[in-house]
Protein backbone atom coordinates (compact mmCIF):
# COMPACT_ATOMS: atom_id res chain seq x y z
CA UNK A 1 0.00 0.00 0.00
CA UNK A 2 2.69 2.32 1.13
CA UNK A 3 4.29 1.70 -2.55
CA UNK A 4 1.20 2.79 -4.16
CA UNK A 5 0.96 5.88 -2.40
CA UNK A 6 4.40 6.66 -2.72
CA UNK A 7 4.04 5.84 -6.44
CA UNK A 8 1.28 8.19 -6.58
CA UNK A 9 3.04 10.88 -5.44
CA UNK A 10 5.37 10.95 -7.64
CA UNK A 11 3.62 10.59 -10.47
CA UNK A 12 1.42 14.22 -9.16
CA UNK A 13 4.56 15.32 -8.26
CA UNK A 14 6.21 14.59 -12.40
CA UNK A 15 3.37 16.02 -13.53
CA UNK A 16 3.33 19.30 -11.76
CA UNK A 17 6.75 20.17 -12.67
CA UNK A 18 5.82 19.34 -16.11
CA UNK A 19 2.80 21.50 -16.13
CA UNK A 20 5.22 24.40 -14.58
CA UNK A 21 7.41 23.88 -17.56
CA UNK A 22 4.96 24.09 -20.40
CA UNK A 23 4.11 27.11 -20.18
CA UNK A 24 8.07 28.57 -20.56
CA UNK A 25 8.81 26.15 -23.30
CA UNK A 26 5.94 27.88 -24.83
CA UNK A 27 6.92 31.65 -24.42
CA UNK A 28 10.40 30.74 -26.19
CA UNK A 29 9.34 29.25 -29.24
CA UNK A 30 8.00 31.59 -32.05
CA UNK A 31 6.99 30.82 -35.40
CA UNK A 32 5.49 32.26 -38.72
CA UNK A 33 4.31 30.63 -41.79
CA UNK A 34 4.16 32.61 -45.36
CA UNK A 35 2.63 31.84 -48.31
CA UNK A 36 5.04 32.44 -51.51
CA UNK A 37 3.37 34.39 -54.72
CA UNK A 38 4.71 33.38 -58.70
CA UNK A 39 6.54 36.17 -59.81
CA UNK A 40 7.68 37.71 -62.74
CA UNK A 41 10.07 39.87 -61.61
CA UNK A 42 11.20 41.81 -58.19
CA UNK A 43 7.58 42.27 -55.81
CA UNK A 44 6.11 42.23 -59.74
CA UNK A 45 3.31 39.53 -61.07
CA UNK A 46 2.52 39.82 -64.76
CA UNK A 47 3.66 43.48 -65.05
CA UNK A 48 1.61 44.60 -62.28
CA UNK A 49 3.28 44.82 -58.36
CA UNK A 50 2.44 41.80 -56.55
CA UNK A 51 2.08 43.56 -52.61
CA UNK A 52 2.60 46.54 -50.95
CA UNK A 53 5.80 46.50 -49.10
CA UNK A 54 7.01 47.82 -46.03
CA UNK A 55 8.76 51.33 -46.28
CA UNK A 56 8.68 51.53 -49.95
CA UNK A 57 5.30 50.81 -50.90
CA UNK A 58 4.51 48.74 -54.12
CA UNK A 59 8.08 49.19 -55.77
CA UNK A 60 8.69 46.69 -58.48
CA UNK A 61 10.52 46.01 -61.71
CA UNK A 62 10.36 43.57 -64.39
CA UNK A 63 12.95 40.91 -64.54
CA UNK A 64 11.92 37.31 -66.31
CA UNK A 65 10.96 38.01 -70.25
CA UNK A 66 9.66 35.82 -73.21
CA UNK A 67 11.06 34.57 -76.40
CA UNK A 68 10.68 37.07 -79.10
CA UNK A 69 11.35 38.39 -83.15
CA UNK A 70 15.07 39.18 -82.31
CA UNK A 71 14.57 40.56 -79.10
CA UNK A 72 13.40 39.32 -75.86
CA UNK A 73 9.85 40.88 -74.25
CA UNK A 74 9.05 42.22 -70.32
CA UNK A 75 6.16 40.30 -69.40
CA UNK A 76 3.35 41.77 -68.42
CA UNK A 77 -0.71 41.63 -68.64
CA UNK A 78 -0.48 40.84 -72.21
CA UNK A 79 1.82 38.47 -72.52
CA UNK A 80 0.22 35.06 -74.06
CA UNK A 81 0.23 32.67 -71.31
CA UNK A 82 1.52 29.99 -74.18
CA UNK A 83 4.87 32.14 -74.69
CA UNK A 84 7.95 30.35 -73.96
CA UNK A 85 10.34 31.83 -71.21
CA UNK A 86 13.55 32.99 -72.10
CA UNK A 87 16.16 35.56 -70.65
CA UNK A 88 15.95 39.32 -70.59
CA UNK A 89 16.94 42.27 -69.07
CA UNK A 90 15.96 46.09 -69.14
CA UNK A 91 18.97 47.82 -69.13
CA UNK A 92 17.40 50.88 -67.14
CA UNK A 93 16.52 48.53 -64.91
CA UNK A 94 20.11 46.79 -64.02
CA UNK A 95 21.74 50.83 -64.03
CA UNK A 96 19.23 52.04 -61.11
CA UNK A 97 18.71 48.82 -59.17
CA UNK A 98 22.17 46.47 -60.17
CA UNK A 99 24.22 49.42 -61.08
CA UNK A 100 25.20 47.46 -63.84
CA UNK A 101 25.39 48.98 -67.62
CA UNK A 102 23.71 46.80 -70.20
CA UNK A 103 25.95 47.12 -73.27
CA UNK A 104 26.12 45.16 -76.77
CA UNK A 105 27.96 42.36 -75.48
CA UNK A 106 26.14 42.19 -71.93
CA UNK A 107 26.91 38.64 -70.22
CA UNK A 108 23.37 37.95 -70.02
CA UNK A 109 22.77 36.55 -73.54
CA UNK A 110 19.56 38.06 -74.18
CA UNK A 111 16.76 36.21 -75.94
CA UNK A 112 17.54 32.50 -75.20
CA UNK A 113 15.02 29.44 -74.34
CA UNK A 114 15.87 28.72 -70.94
CA UNK A 115 16.19 25.11 -71.98
CA UNK A 116 19.08 26.22 -74.34
CA UNK A 117 21.15 27.21 -71.77
CA UNK A 118 24.76 24.69 -70.99
CA UNK A 119 24.72 22.93 -67.89
CA UNK A 120 28.18 21.80 -65.75
CA UNK A 121 28.50 18.27 -66.26
CA UNK A 122 31.78 17.92 -65.35
CA UNK A 123 33.60 18.15 -62.48
CA UNK A 124 35.95 19.99 -64.34
CA UNK A 125 33.58 22.91 -65.33
CA UNK A 126 32.92 21.46 -68.97
CA UNK A 127 28.89 22.88 -70.02
CA UNK A 128 27.17 21.62 -72.70
CA UNK A 129 22.82 21.55 -73.02
CA UNK A 130 21.66 18.71 -70.95
CA UNK A 131 18.90 16.54 -72.45
CA UNK A 132 16.12 15.74 -70.12
CA UNK A 133 16.79 13.43 -67.03
CA UNK A 134 14.25 10.89 -68.17
CA UNK A 135 16.35 10.36 -71.70
CA UNK A 136 19.18 9.74 -69.84
CA UNK A 137 20.95 6.81 -69.00
CA UNK A 138 21.97 6.65 -65.47
CA UNK A 139 25.73 6.46 -66.16
CA UNK A 140 25.73 9.57 -67.92
CA UNK A 141 25.08 13.41 -66.88
CA UNK A 142 21.37 14.08 -66.02
CA UNK A 143 21.49 17.34 -64.01
CA UNK A 144 19.65 19.31 -66.51
CA UNK A 145 16.33 20.76 -66.15
CA UNK A 146 13.49 19.56 -68.07
CA UNK A 147 12.49 23.62 -69.01
CA UNK A 148 12.09 21.99 -72.81
CA UNK A 149 9.12 24.13 -73.63
CA UNK A 150 8.53 25.50 -70.30
CA UNK A 151 5.81 28.25 -70.56
CA UNK A 152 5.14 31.38 -68.73
CA UNK A 153 1.33 29.29 -67.66
CA UNK A 154 3.73 26.47 -66.53
CA UNK A 155 6.02 29.56 -64.24
CA UNK A 156 3.16 30.79 -62.72
CA UNK A 157 2.29 27.94 -61.48
CA UNK A 158 4.45 27.97 -58.74
CA UNK A 159 3.47 27.99 -54.97
CA UNK A 160 5.28 27.18 -51.38
CA UNK A 161 5.36 27.89 -48.19
CA UNK A 162 8.37 29.29 -45.94
CA UNK A 163 8.34 28.60 -41.64
CA UNK A 164 10.39 31.07 -39.69
CA UNK A 165 10.62 29.28 -35.96
CA UNK A 166 12.51 31.20 -33.20
CA UNK A 167 13.02 28.59 -30.15
CA UNK A 168 15.07 29.81 -27.68
CA UNK A 169 18.72 30.63 -29.26
CA UNK A 170 17.97 29.08 -32.52
CA UNK A 171 16.23 30.19 -35.31
CA UNK A 172 15.76 28.53 -38.77
CA UNK A 173 13.36 28.38 -41.36
CA UNK A 174 12.06 25.60 -43.68
CA UNK A 175 10.77 25.51 -47.09
CA UNK A 176 8.60 23.86 -49.07
CA UNK A 177 8.01 24.51 -52.81
CA UNK A 178 5.88 22.88 -55.90
CA UNK A 179 5.32 23.75 -59.60
CA UNK A 180 8.74 24.75 -59.97
CA UNK A 181 11.12 23.80 -63.16
CA UNK A 182 11.77 19.87 -62.73
CA UNK A 183 15.58 19.96 -62.10
CA UNK A 184 16.20 23.86 -61.87
CA UNK A 185 18.85 24.84 -59.76
CA UNK A 186 17.52 27.65 -57.05
CA UNK A 187 18.42 29.81 -54.96
CA UNK A 188 17.10 32.14 -52.18
CA UNK A 189 17.71 35.72 -51.63
CA UNK A 190 16.94 38.30 -49.31
CA UNK A 191 16.12 41.84 -49.91
CA UNK A 192 16.05 44.46 -47.47
CA UNK A 193 15.96 48.64 -47.17
CA UNK A 194 19.10 50.39 -45.04
CA UNK A 195 17.08 53.34 -43.65
CA UNK A 196 19.88 55.49 -42.64
CA UNK A 197 22.03 55.78 -45.52
CA UNK A 198 20.38 57.49 -48.64
CA UNK A 199 20.45 55.61 -51.78
CA UNK A 200 22.05 56.29 -54.67
CA UNK A 201 23.22 58.65 -56.18
CA UNK A 202 23.45 60.65 -52.62
CA UNK A 203 24.59 57.28 -50.76
CA UNK A 204 25.10 53.27 -50.90
CA UNK A 205 21.98 52.47 -49.21
CA UNK A 206 17.86 52.72 -49.73
CA UNK A 207 17.14 49.07 -51.54
CA UNK A 208 19.52 46.46 -51.22
CA UNK A 209 19.94 43.42 -53.36
CA UNK A 210 21.33 40.18 -53.40
CA UNK A 211 21.84 38.86 -50.58
CA UNK A 212 21.63 34.96 -50.10
CA UNK A 213 19.84 34.01 -47.40
CA UNK A 214 21.26 31.40 -44.79
CA UNK A 215 24.65 31.68 -46.69
CA UNK A 216 26.28 31.31 -49.89
CA UNK A 217 26.38 27.25 -49.74
CA UNK A 218 23.25 26.61 -47.49
CA UNK A 219 20.47 28.12 -49.98
CA UNK A 220 21.69 26.07 -52.95
CA UNK A 221 18.70 23.61 -53.67
CA UNK A 222 17.59 21.61 -56.53
CA UNK A 223 13.94 20.49 -57.73
CA UNK A 224 13.08 17.13 -58.25
CA UNK A 225 11.72 15.45 -61.43
CA UNK A 226 8.11 16.69 -60.21
CA UNK A 227 9.66 20.58 -59.68
CA UNK A 228 9.09 19.66 -55.95
CA UNK A 229 12.10 20.96 -53.21
CA UNK A 230 11.59 20.88 -49.33
CA UNK A 231 14.87 22.03 -47.51
CA UNK A 232 15.28 23.34 -43.82
CA UNK A 233 18.39 25.88 -43.09
CA UNK A 234 19.33 27.76 -40.10
CA UNK A 235 19.69 31.35 -39.83
CA UNK A 236 21.41 34.29 -37.56
CA UNK A 237 18.09 35.70 -36.29
CA UNK A 238 14.34 35.87 -35.54
CA UNK A 239 12.34 37.64 -38.19
CA UNK A 240 9.11 37.73 -35.05
CA UNK A 241 11.60 39.62 -32.69
CA UNK A 242 13.52 42.22 -35.66
CA UNK A 243 12.53 46.08 -34.53
CA UNK A 244 11.36 47.92 -36.68
CA UNK A 245 13.58 51.04 -35.80
CA UNK A 246 16.94 48.86 -36.62
CA UNK A 247 18.91 50.63 -39.61
CA UNK A 248 18.45 47.29 -41.81
CA UNK A 249 15.26 45.89 -42.46
CA UNK A 250 14.25 42.97 -44.38
CA UNK A 251 11.42 43.14 -47.06
CA UNK A 252 11.14 39.82 -48.92
CA UNK A 253 13.01 36.74 -49.86
CA UNK A 254 12.78 35.35 -53.56
CA UNK A 255 13.32 32.30 -55.10
CA UNK A 256 15.12 32.32 -57.65
CA UNK A 257 15.86 30.29 -60.96
CA UNK A 258 19.70 29.72 -62.40
CA UNK A 259 18.80 27.91 -66.32
CA UNK A 260 22.50 27.65 -66.76
CA UNK A 261 22.70 24.96 -63.83
CA UNK A 262 25.28 26.78 -62.06
CA UNK A 263 25.11 29.74 -59.17
CA UNK A 264 27.66 32.39 -58.70
CA UNK A 265 30.71 30.54 -57.72
CA UNK A 266 32.91 27.80 -59.97
CA UNK A 267 33.28 23.73 -59.22
CA UNK A 268 36.37 22.28 -58.58
CA UNK A 269 39.72 24.57 -59.80
CA UNK A 270 38.56 25.88 -63.05
CA UNK A 271 39.55 29.39 -63.82
CA UNK A 272 36.94 32.15 -64.57
CA UNK A 273 35.17 31.73 -67.98
CA UNK A 274 32.49 32.94 -70.52
CA UNK A 275 29.31 32.26 -69.44
CA UNK A 276 28.82 29.41 -72.71
CA UNK A 277 31.76 27.87 -71.75
CA UNK A 278 30.79 27.20 -67.81
CA UNK A 279 32.47 29.39 -64.54
CA UNK A 280 30.19 31.24 -62.50
CA UNK A 281 26.49 31.38 -63.53
CA UNK A 282 25.23 35.04 -64.40
CA UNK A 283 21.18 34.31 -64.81
CA UNK A 284 19.05 34.48 -61.88
CA UNK A 285 15.20 34.19 -62.89
CA UNK A 286 13.05 34.77 -59.70
CA UNK A 287 10.04 32.32 -59.63
CA UNK A 288 8.51 32.95 -55.97
CA UNK A 289 8.23 35.83 -53.33
CA UNK A 290 8.07 35.79 -49.81
CA UNK A 291 7.20 39.10 -47.87
CA UNK A 292 8.97 39.52 -44.53
CA UNK A 293 7.35 39.72 -41.08
CA UNK A 294 7.23 43.27 -40.26
CA UNK A 295 9.18 42.61 -36.95
CA UNK A 296 8.28 43.94 -33.75
CA UNK A 297 8.09 47.81 -32.63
Amino acid sequence: MMLINHCKTLLATMLALSLIALPAAAKTRIQTTMEGHAVTGWNQRLGEPLVDLPIIGKTSFPINGVCGAGQSRAIDAHTPLAAPLCTHADPLIYQAIFNVAVTPDFPLHQNIPLADFPQIYRSDGAAKPLPPTTQVPWHEASNGSLSAGYTLADWIKAEGKIRFVCDGDQSYYELSASHLVPGGLYTLWLFYFDQVNPPPPIGNGGLQPDLAFGGASANVMVADRLGRLKTSQPMGFCPQRWSQAEQYQPLNLHLVLHPEGRVYGTVAEQLLKAPHEGGPGVVALPQLMFSFPRGRN
